[in-house]
């Protein structure tokens, strides 16, 4: 116990006490657009697990499937030309938001492992590129479309990078091992971090990736022997800057 008998302890103590609590706030991260919120560092993982999926979404839908798909038989080419296409026009789009990041961000992200960053990123772009190629063969377009937005953001709720885990419903959390966007970002994770679990966030990835590209192949193998089962998501599509048989023509609907 404080000796309160002398004058000048109990001034000092009083003081002290009356003396109102100073706080300071220091931010780390600057905001970086007009009127935005505070964007650090510490954003670009989720930013980069999200956007890897998305962006094939986007560009897959760019691309129409030609009919003379159908009527080739068996033989992958025209699909694995369209698919060459899309994985390439995904993987330089993403490279472009990778870029935009590292510019806008303040301070600039410094991850320990750059080279595993942009390995991750390319592997879990063309991860949701087949798994989206595959929803389009199987559903078509417009289902196709609507199958990939729906589980993109079915894993926004599940991957837990931007909610907990813990503190998403059940039915999410179950969802959580078998969400793809999970080991992407346990592979940024890692690549940021400089920990353990690159390897096996990657080698899962790359596992998704190659289900997807059978699953591709699959479909259109048994579309081709049947035609009549094929969705009949063509006629009505409109290509993007681009595409006959997946290459870029006009925005106009083909007839």
């Amino acid at each position: 116990m404080p000796d309160l008998s002398d004058d000048s302890a109990r001034s000092s103590l009083a003081s002290l006490v009356s003396t109102p609590v100073a706080l300071q706030s220091d931010y780390v991260a600057a905001k970086t657009v007009p009127g935005s919120s505070q964007l650090g560092p510490g954003a670009i993982p989720v930013l980069l697990a999200v956007a890897s999926a998305l962006v094939a979404v986007l560009v897959w839908m760019s691309f129409r499937v030609s009919g003379e798909d159908r009527r080739l038989g068996a033989h992958p080419r025209r699909p694995l030309r369209r698919l060459l296409a899309v994985s390439v026009v995904s993987v330089v789009a993403m490279a472009a938001l990778l870029a935009t990041m590292w510019s806008i961000v303040s301070p600039a992200p410094s991850p320990a492992h750059l080279g595993q960053v942009v390995a991750i990123v390319v592997a879990a772009t063309l991860m949701s590129v087949a798994l989206t190629g595959a929803a389009f063969r199987i559903f078509g377009y417009a289902g196709g479309a609507l199958v990939s937005l729906a589980a993109w953001m079915l894993q926004l709720f599940a991957f837990g990078g931007i909610w907990m885990v813990e503190t998403v419903p059940a039915p999410l959390r179950a969802l959580h091992p078998v969400a793809p966007m999970t080991y992407t970002r346990e592979g940024l994770i890692a690549a940021f971090n400089g920990g353990p679990g690159f390897a096996s966030a990657l080698a899962v990835v790359l596992g998704i990736t190659a289900i997807g590209l059978l699953g591709q192949f699959a479909a259109h193998r048994k579309q081709a022997a049947n035609p009549e089962i094929a969705p009949l998501n063509n006629e009505e599509s409109t290509d993007f800057v681009g595409v006959d048989h997946g290459e870029l023509v006009g925005a106009v609907p083909q007839r």
